[in-house]
């Protein structure tokens, strides 16, 4: 098993944005994914100091989004 390896608060993070709203519906993976690039478009503009996810691939990032239990947490 390949595990994801990411931060607590990445986890976190990613943990609960899949989980947002009732349990028939959750967050789909295309959500995430332009969450966070436009956190990414913020940081060039100046207007946010968050780094998160910018180590993982979208593979990986879809990989922890299906199969939580691969995500690794590790140190900053």
């Amino acid at each position: 098993m390949t595990f994801v390896e990411m931060t607590k608060e990445e986890k976190e993070i990613l943990i609960k944005n899949k989980n947002i709203g009732d349990e028939q519906f959750n967050h789909p993976f295309t959500w995430l994914m332009e969450r966070i690039e436009k956190q990414s478009r913020n940081r060039n503009l100046g207007l946010t100091d968050e780094k998160y996810f910018e180590t993982l691939t979208e593979e990986q990032l879809m990989q922890a989004w299906v199969h939580p239990e691969t995500i690794k947490v590790v140190d900053e």
